[in-house]
């Protein structure tokens, strides 16, 4: 039985596997990237006291896989609920417009804009 502290590794994992649930995955894909980054931290700076860096490994591809997952289906969901047209959006966030003309003003130089 090896010395080796991997509780924060196979929390970073359960976190992982507990992401992959829709609507609750969000929250815990964030908690599992935090985790999982810490665990593999421990166990490259303190090798004889932590380990289960391949565990954490796996913890952080997993939320990560389903934080990007949940962040393209929220996107999905409010690009659809407005049909397409997000201006109404942008401008319930900026309704003075600054930061939209900025936006544009940035973005003259790409070709099909």
């Amino acid at each position: 039985m090896s010395d080796h502290r991997t509780g924060l590794a196979f929390t970073s994992l359960f976190l992982g596997f507990l992401s992959l649930i829709p609507f609750l995955g969000f929250f815990t894909s964030i908690l599992g990237i935090i985790t999982s980054h810490i665990a593999r931290s421990r166990a490259y700076q303190f090798p004889y006291q932590y380990g289960g860096s391949g565990i954490a490994l796996w913890g952080m591809m997993l939320s990560y896989l389903s934080f990007f997952f949940h962040l393209f289906i929220f996107g999905m969901a409010i690009f659809l609920h407005t049909n397409g047209d997000l201006m109404p959006l942008v401008n319930a966030i900026d309704p003075t417009g600054e930061l939209g003309d900025a936006t544009l003003e940035a973005l003259s130089w790409v070709p099909f804009l």
